[in-house]
């Protein structure tokens, strides 16, 4: 038979042991609380930090993966494209389950169809990851397959309709098929989720058929505004500039604009290596062009030149050049340069011809 003060003593041994075991999870939540915190501090220094001090902290935490991912970016916006590949794949290796890795590493890697097996793999463990959804249907839109890019792009944004990269790459499957004002819908979609430069520069894009020199402009501004900034590529600084001035040199300019419009247009020739192949005639076209407005074709002439050599397919570098030739007293050339620009409309108007009629036809 327990006695009062038996039954007492159990209850205080109860309480003493209630006690302890919430103290216990107190100072684990705590001791959680504060490596979390610990982590998100970290995560939030290493998405701001330099890059002289990134090489200091992976010195001495080398299999660090966000540190890693970080400081690659970064090498690949200066160019330096092969050190960002080896930091990415120490990576990938050191967190292979974090998607960010991958796509960053197929960001940087130039052989196609090596990174699109890579990520088909990563999507054959998980095949619901959207994020690598998305870059894999980037990727094979760059080969032109744009069926399968269409379909991965759609599942993406099924899966996670909040992902910027889902939409982004839908509005690049929409561009590419000729739907501006859908692409335009999706650049803008992905652009309200997460400003960045590429998505800003693939709205510009679709604008300059569409001939909207004012939205390209204000599109762009960030992008020049920011200078020679490690957050932004050189390829994507060499196309704000060449839209831009492009764009400016469509509107009314005072000589100062003119000048300024110059300068941005010698940049980007400068770093014109960096464009993607399809637009290094930009820069000397617009340049040339610049010139001729301002007064001065036989200075225009070697940038144009250059522009019809670097695309033969654009009539407009050779019917520029002929005004230059013409404006500086090379009369023989621009009879030349006029008629192989006339024969290469005709060309250009018979494969379109070509193009739209139907098979039964």
């Amino acid at each position: 038979m327990v006695d009062g003060r038996g039954k007492r003593g159990e209850g205080r041994g109860r309480l003493k042991q209630t006690c302890i075991v919430l103290t216990v999870a107190i100072l684990a939540a705590a001791a959680f609380a504060v490596v979390r915190l610990r982590e998100y501090r970290l995560r939030r220094w290493i998405a701001a930090a330099p890059r002289t001090e990134l090489l200091r902290y992976i010195s001495s935490h080398p299999d660090q993966p966000d540190a890693l991912r970080r400081l690659g970016i970064l090498d690949r916006n200066t160019g330096e494209v092969g050190e960002s590949a080896k930091l990415l794949q120490r990576a990938v290796e050191a967190a292979p389950g974090d998607e960010a890795n991958w796509v960053e590493l197929s960001r940087t890697l130039n052989d196609g169809q090596v990174t699109m097996q890579k990520l088909q793999s990563y999507l054959s463990i998980e095949p619901d990851s959207a994020q690598i959804m998305a870059e894999l249907a980037r990727r094979k839109l760059q080969v032109g397959d744009i069926s399968t890019a269409a379909s991965l792009a759609s599942k993406a944004v099924k899966l996670t309709p909040d992902s910027p990269d889902a939409q982004r790459v839908m509005g690049d499957v929409a561009a590419a098929a000729g739907n501006w004002p859908r692409a335009e819908s999706l650049y803008k979609r992905s652009l309200s989720l997460h400003d960045d430069p590429e998505t800003r520069l693939a709205l510009a894009h679709i604008w300059i058929p569409l001939q909207r020199y004012g939205a390209i402009i204000e599109i762009c501004s960030p992008i020049v505004t920011a200078g020679r900034s490690p957050e932004i590529s050189v390829e994507q600084r060499a196309r704000a500039l060449v839209y831009t001035a492009g764009a400016q040199l469509y509107q009314p300019l005072t000589p100062a604009e003119m000048a300024n419009v110059q300068q941005q247009l010698r940049e980007a020739d400068a770093l014109s290596e960096r464009l993607p192949q399809a637009e290094r005639f930009l820069p000397p076209y617009f340049m040339g062009e610049s010139l001729i407005k301002s007064g001065s074709p036989k200075e225009a002439v070697p940038f144009l030149e250059r522009s019809s050599s670097l695309a033969p397919m654009f009539a407009g570098s050779l019917y520029s050049l002929s005004q230059a030739y013409r404006l500086s007293g090379q009369t023989a050339k621009a009879d030349a340069a006029l008629t192989r620009h006339g024969q290469l409309v005709r060309q250009l108007t018979d494969m379109e011809k070509a193009n739209d009629r139907s098979p039964g036809q």
